[in-house]
């Protein structure tokens, strides 16, 4: 196996733990089975993914695009095995999966595009780039947005405008097999559009999740308050019935 190859495996495999190990991190009280069961069906289906990745790596083109295209592809699975093993709403783990497929995707791609300006500087950069960026930049990133989506999904799971907001993700997602296609044909020249056209897009993926996360987070907060303030009146209403008879 070549050093791209192995490369591509590992992004492979480091991007379907990344998403799915927020995801179980998020949602551990909403967990179907117990503790141990579930950690089984997860190293299946790691292992599953292991070899699903080790087979793309040994038989399929290397190059940037499959790089990011195909842990993408595993979203499918990683939405039924997650629908499987949570009580979460289709639209929260949609929602939810999505999101952390987007920041990934992000990470990535500011991998490609700085491989692309230090070979076109003449300057040396290290192969296994987007690996590492991907395993010191997404915990960063998501540790911003995660406390958002764990309150924000505990409160206002039920409603119904997670079945709109779970196409804004999906939305991100179709954009970024567009781009990296483009930078695939484009490559090994870089193109000054093609990097703004990046890096709006990775600015629109944060900013949009951000303030969708944090108006729901306020939301599920005053939907917390709301719900404390009808117990504190209900047990006021029954002190004074009480007091009343007494």
């Amino acid at each position: 196996m070549t050093l791209a190859a192995i490369r591509q495996f590992c992004i492979i495999l480091s991007a379907a733990i990344s998403v799915l190990g927020l995801f179980f991190a998020a949602f551990y009280k909403e967990l179907r089975f117990s503790l141990y069961k579930t950690a089984g069906i997860l190293a299946g289906y790691l292992l599953f993914i292991l070899l699903l990745s080790g087979a793309a790596s040994v038989f399929l083109p290397i190059n940037p695009w499959s790089s990011a295209m195909l842990p993408s592809l595993l979203i499918p699975c990683h939405m039924a095995l997650c629908v499987l093993l949570s009580r979460m709403r289709w639209t929260v783990i949609f929602y939810a999966l999505f999101m952390f497929q987007n920041l990934t995707d992000s990470i990535i791609l500011c991998s490609v595009l700085l491989q692309e300006l230090l070979r076109s500087k003449g300057l040396f950069f290290p192969s296994l780039l987007p690996l590492l960026m991907l395993l010191l930049l997404f915990p960063c990133v998501c540790r911003i947005f995660f406390p958002y989506l764990c309150k924000a999904a505990e409160y206002t799971q039920m409603l119904s405008s997670w079945k709109a907001l779970a196409s804004i993700p999906l939305v991100f997602f179709v954009i970024f097999r567009c781009i990296i296609f483009d930078i695939a044909s484009k490559l090994p020249s870089f193109y000054g559009p093609v990097f703004f056209r990046c890096l709006f897009w990775s600015l629109c993926v944060y900013l949009v999740h951000y303030v969708v996360l944090h108006a729901l987070s306020n939301l599920a907060q005053n939907l917390a308050l709301r719900e404390r303030y009808k117990t504190t009146r209900l047990l006021a209403d029954l002190q004074t019935a009480q007091m009343s008879q007494l």
